[in-house]
């Protein structure tokens, strides 16, 4: 009986131990510690990663004020169809005109042109010659230039658009050319005069200057000039009565007696008047691609 009853004890004194062991261990085991937290860069601790070098057309609304002094970009400037936008070129003035740019692989060559017209009266296709040109391969650009009636200022909008386009980043300094139509065509004469950056330049119906002599700035041009107008653009409302064949004849003299490079167009009478040929896209656009083709490449 006490044998049996000493084994008892000592298996209930067994599981005590037992037990007593247990519940140490789990009062001295420390209590684990949560995950430390993630910890997120605030922004400004990223630095901003450069975009791939293929651009599309319509991020290239303006790539470089006309003051701007930064350095152009050696990546290549890839346009994946042709696109036209609005840019302001002069910021002083808030002047504006229509930017295309050309299908492919930049640099390209670039061509201004200057519509005609009398203050907010605009003359000739400055959208459509845009985008023309463009579809030829290059830049094309038709400054809008300040809406007042007087020439004053007129010039100094071109030269700022000129300056605008050479900014450019996919825009070949050396490979520029100035284009006009009727009052512009008169002005892209008086540029042309004034510059050593251009490599030709093609006058459509032009004005004539109040005096009618062009021999004033024919010394000043040192580039190829084509001169295009319509056989029947005579004297009427639509040229201020001015008979601009006999204009672009005399333009053409003087040139040649100075021994210029001078062509002179006359193409076939365009109804209802000729003055109206160069309100549109039309045959003579070829002469056009032809000439830029030769000078600009």
């Amino acid at each position: 009986m006490k044998t049996k009853n000493f084994r008892l004890f000592s298996l209930f004194y067994f599981l005590l131990v037992m037990l007593g062991c247990k519940l140490s261990e789990q009062a001295i085991s420390p209590t684990p510690h949560p995950p430390e937290p993630t910890t997120i860069p605030s922004q400004e601790t990223f630095t901003a990663i450069p975009s791939t070098p293929t651009i599309s057309p319509t991020t290239a609304k303006v790539t470089h004020s006309p003051t701007s002094t930064a350095e152009p970009s050696d990546t290549p400037i890839v346009f994946e169809s042709v696109s036209k936008t609005e840019v302001l070129y002069n910021s002083e003035l808030s002047l504006s005109g229509y930017l295309c740019t050309p299908l492919g692989l930049g640099p390209f060559p670039a061509v201004i042109f200057n519509h005609g017209g009398l203050g907010d009266v605009i003359g000739g296709a400055p959208e459509e010659t845009c985008q023309s040109l463009a579809d030829a391969g290059m830049v094309g650009f038709s400054p809008i230039r300040r809406q007042t009636v007087p020439l004053d200022g007129h010039t100094a909008d071109i030269q700022s658009a000129i300056d605008y386009v050479k900014n450019l980043d996919y825009v070949d300094i050396d490979r520029l050319g100035l284009m006009g139509f009727s009052r512009g065509g008169m002005l892209t004469f008086m540029v042309a005069a004034q510059r050593s950056d251009l490599q030709g330049a093609i006058i459509m119906a032009s004005a004539l200057p109040k005096d009618g002599d062009f021999s004033k700035f024919v010394q000043g041009i040192n580039i190829p000039i084509l001169l295009l107008v319509a056989s029947n653009d005579f004297p009427a409302d639509l040229n201020k009565n001015q008979n601009l064949v006999e204009g672009a004849q005399d333009m053409e003299a003087a040139l040649k007696a100075s021994g210029k490079d001078v062509q002179l167009i006359i193409y076939p009478p365009f109804e209802p008047h000729g003055h109206m040929m160069f309100f549109e896209i039309g045959d003579y656009w070829n002469d056009v691609v032809a000439f830029f083709k030769s000078h600009l490449e």
